[in-house]
């Protein structure tokens, strides 16, 4: 669920912000995301981070992809 909500909400933030800024967004809070996990370690929190993670890097995925595919025009 959470991939397929990053898919769609990567793809309008790569067309509304630009591909590589929506690569620098997602990058960081995919990294912050992981870091409040650690520091947190507590197991709702460790989770919800986690699935932020995950959210983070499939948007992140969706602008590396399309920076890719633009490209080859």
């Amino acid at each position: 669920m959470v991939s397929s909500i990053a898919f769609m909400i990567g793809g309008y933030l790569a067309d509304f912000l630009g591909r590589v800024r929506t690569m620098v967004i997602s990058a960081v809070a995919s990294s912050i995301a992981l870091l409040i996990a650690y520091a947190v370690n507590k197991p709702l929190i460790v989770v919800l981070m986690v699935l932020t993670q995950s959210f983070f890097n499939n948007a992140y995925g969706v602008a590396n992809t399309s920076i890719v595919g633009g490209g080859l025009r």
